[in-house]
């Protein structure tokens, strides 16, 4: 019986598991497969490394027997594994956002107002959840301006 529990709640993890994984990918391909700089750099050195590995492998080992396809295949399977793993844990959404989306700032203290960044925002209006500047208490408008700036 708890067994049969445990392996019902196992399935429903994998599947939000997969659910989740399946957003954070059409993220990545919604954003033309945009990665930031070090990433390339990283898997890079992951190719460099896979490459090394394959080319001072020794004769006998098991992938030998697909000859030079199949090292070719696992020195590329090292990079795709570092990409796999930046957008699966969400590195890449989040590094999208700090790039390309510009957080509104308080007018008197400048510190950064909170923004929900879901399309419509929490009430399907407004993005914005502030009224007041959470640092120095003033009362901030949520308009934007033509000019970028924000209204008072």
């Amino acid at each position: 019986m708890f067994s049969d529990l445990l392996k019902g709640l196992n399935f429903l993890h994998a599947i939000s598991f997969v659910v989740g994984a399946f957003g954070l990918f059409m993220f990545w391909a919604r954003k033309r497969f945009w990665c930031p700089i070090y990433i390339h750099v990283m898997a890079a050195v992951a190719l460099a490394l896979g490459t090394w590995m394959m080319a001072t492998i020794d004769d006998s080992a098991p992938i030998c027997k697909y000859g030079s396809v199949g090292k070719v295949l696992i020195a590329l399977c090292v990079p795709a594994m570092v990409y796999f793993v930046f957008v699966f844990y969400g590195g890449q959404r989040a590094a999208y956002e700090s790039r390309f989306i510009e957080v509104p700032q308080c007018p008197r203290c400048q510190s950064p107002l909170p923004v929900d960044l879901r399309p419509g925002g929490p009430d399907g209006e407004s993005p914005y959840t502030w009224q007041y500047c959470p640092r120095c208490g003033q009362a901030v408008g949520s308009t934007p301006t033509k000019k970028g700036g924000w209204k008072c």
